[in-house]
């Protein structure tokens, strides 16, 4: 059956809450869906944590009552709370839930959820408890519960002789739907996700086997958030923030897997399976290595400022290399496209493979000189306004040649097709260049009355062959006509 869910519950609350200053006029409705986004938890100080308490209860007599509270420990700022807990109705039964005092400390609150459900027809047989609350005082909102306390308490009777795990359900951060996790409510009226690390409650014999898991850098012990899924590949637990964890459980097939963020990119590992028959350890170890790139154009020259764009998956990053025309950033191993831009011009791109501490790749890129040289009939310098153009990329180089120099250079240029015109005294010509199979470039430019001469005598010839042309023509048809 369908459960209000904790995010619809706090919003239509909001609304019925006085806003207590005037520029809070309306409920912001966006949700960060990061744990610990926005809040003051830093890398130094433990995560937000949800457990059982006490662990472990001995095996009862039937019909014997126990009590477990579920507590909350380094919490910061929250205004709400959800928690679901399983449990096996076959062997014991939920006879009362009752809010606990950590919420009610910080203000009064409104109770969406507070209660147990048991199907004994499942496969295995299911019990859920059920509870959501969420403050009703704007100012307690705001300022929020935190430190450590009691959320909630569930009393069971012993209803068989058996043992069964107290399951703390894990919540997918940003879908809204059922698990563990508190809001904290910024002074915009925003919300964020916390996301705690759970740890579940034994009645009876707890399981026979422990799942272990350390996360490393480089072999370097690191702050990970690992998750651990059953057979089906749904998630069971997972643990925020931790360098280690381990749970006990019963034998069978579960899959790991660890997410680790660097440099503002997360990380994540592939999901490991592990057929669990006994006391199990295991080492997540997420390596990278230094990639060094060099960016040259085709004379070998460096690109001092070359734009780089490193893509691994969906992770991209932007760099510029130095003045030397190097980069070096450390790199997660994996297969990496290098893409290097000059002037906004794609001009080269490679692939790496890093996969060891110290990776380096020469990177020829499309970049060189042009060199123009305009002269006259005689082949004397000129002076002349040059310029190159390229529409597509909206790239244009203009220089002037002066005497006594003979050319300009365009120096280190992307190698690209230009539209070249030369202006001077002798008029305006314009030509297009394939720098792929030319970079130097000799324009002969002529007076216009010399062109005059050109055209003029071009035009005679053609008329003088034309005209023999013509007469060839008919003298052969006359002396056909002549023929007996």
């Amino acid at each position: 059956m369908q459960r209000a869910l904790l995010v619809t519950f706090f919003i239509s609350l909001l609304f019925f809450i006085p806003i207590m200053r005037a520029n809070q006029l309306g409920v912001a409705s966006s949700r960060n869906s990061q744990a610990y986004s926005g809040l003051s938890y830093t890398t130094a100080e433990p995560p937000p944590a949800v457990r059982i308490s006490p662990e472990s209860i001995t095996i009862l007599q039937v019909d014997d009552n126990f009590t477990v509270f579920v507590t909350v420990d380094n919490v910061v700022a929250v205004g709400a709370a959800q928690v679901q807990l399983t449990y096996d109705p076959s062997v014991v039964n939920v006879t009362e839930v009752a809010e606990g005092p950590f919420l009610q400390s910080a203000g009064p609150t409104a109770v969406a959820q507070l209660y147990a459900e048991e199907n004994l027809q499942s496969l295995p047989p299911k019990g859920e408890v059920y509870y959501a609350s969420a403050m009703i005082s704007t100012e307690a909102l705001l300022i929020g519960a935190s430190g450590d306390g009691v959320l909630l308490n569930v009393t069971f009777r012993v209803v068989s002789e058996g043992s069964t795990q107290l399951h703390l359900l894990s919540y997918n951060e940003g879908t809204g739907r059922s698990g563990t996790y508190f809001i904290h409510l910024n002074s915009d009226l925003s919300q964020v996700e916390v996301i705690p690390n759970l740890e579940d409650g034994y009645y009876g014999s707890p399981p026979n086997c422990s799942l272990s898991i350390s996360t490393f850098k480089n072999d370097v012990s690191v702050t990970s958030n690992v998750t651990l899924s059953d057979s089906n590949m749904t998630m069971v637990q997972r643990a925020n923030t931790v360098s280690s964890r381990s749970w006990p459980l019963a034998n069978g097939t579960y899959y790991v897997q660890a997410s680790n963020s660097q440099n503002g990119f997360v990380y994540v590992s592939e999901q490991i399976r592990v057929n669990l028959t006994h006391n199990t350890e295991l080492a997540i170890d997420f390596l990278f290595g230094n990639l060094t790139i060099s960016c040259l154009d085709v004379e070998n020259r460096p690109l001092k400022n070359c734009t780089l764009v490193y893509s691994l998956g969906t992770e991209e990053q932007t760099r510029y290399s130095d003045s030397l025309g190097s980069d070096t950033f450390e790199a997660y191993y994996g297969n990496w496209t290098i893409k290097a831009y000059w002037m906004g011009v794609l001009v080269g791109e490679a692939n790496v493979n890093v996969n060891q501490s110290e990776v380096g790749l020469s990177l020829q890129n499309n970049v060189g000189d042009i060199t123009v040289v305009v002269t006259d009939q005689y082949g004397y310098s000129v002076e002349a306004n040059v310029t190159l153009r390229n529409d597509t990329y909206n790239l244009t180089q203009s220089g002037y040649t002066h005497k006594p120099l003979e050319n300009i250079t365009f120096t280190q240029i992307p190698l690209v097709d230009y539209n070249l015109t030369v202006r001077n005294g002798f008029g305006t010509e314009s030509y297009i260049i394939i720098s792929g199979q030319t970079r130097q470039i000799q324009i002969e430019t002529l007076p216009p009355s010399q062109k005059l001469v050109y055209i003029t005598i071009g035009a005679i010839c053609g008329i003088v062959i034309g005209s023999l042309a013509v007469w060839m023509i008919a003298r052969r048809r006359n002396k056909n006509t002549l023929e007996p």
